[in-house]
């Protein structure tokens, strides 16, 4: 594990990434099933956003 990760300072970039996706997962979801017709990795993406232990994970976070 590097070690700038183990400190305490990514915690709020973590909140506010998380804040992000909450409050803009409509746009998300639309544009990654959109573009997951085309493209593999988008489709993965989409795959994991409605992931529901992703979303346990980050209500834990």
């Amino acid at each position: 594990m590097p070690p700038k990760a183990t400190g305490t300072r990514w915690l709020p970039h973590l909140g506010k990434g998380v804040d992000s996706l909450v409050h803009n997962f409509k746009a998300y979801h639309a544009h990654l099933s959109t573009v997951s017709h085309t493209n593999p990795k988008a489709e993965g993406l989409a795959r994991l956003l409605l992931d529901r232990r992703a979303w346990s994970l980050m209500s834990f976070l």
